[in-house]
């Protein structure tokens, strides 16, 4: 299957594995990974993880996961989403799993350094 990376790909990618997709320190390196290489999965990825993933990450924009005539309800239908409930979080009903502790608005202190 082709591949593009797309913003909302790539987060996810990332927030489940650690590092970005086709991650290098090579910036050329990066740019053939993402055109012509091969993304690999880590293993404890779950079924639908990667079913969603590969979906967001179709190189052909009208085959991608929410690219088709029903837009953002194709991503938020997909089984990885299983449970949630949108309008509850469009409402601010749902409790995040984590609050960072804040100084001020400007504070970094829970961004590693690096």
């Amino acid at each position: 299957m082709s591949h593009t990376i797309t913003p909302l790909g790539a987060i996810l990618f990332e927030m489940l594995t650690g590092l970005p997709p086709f991650y290098t320190t090579d910036r050329d390196q990066l740019f053939q990974k993402i055109k012509f290489g091969t993304l690999k999965y880590p293993p404890y990825l779950s079924t639908n993880a990667k079913s969603l993933l590969e979906g967001l990450f179709r190189k052909e924009p009208e085959k991608r996961l929410g690219g088709g005539p029903g837009d953002a309800e194709e991503i938020k239908a997909h089984p990885w989403f299983d449970g949630v409930d949108w309008d509850a979080i469009l409402r601010k009903e749902v409790q995040a799993p984590f609050t960072p502790i804040i100084k001020n608005e400007t504070d970094v202190s829970n961004f590693d350094p690096v």
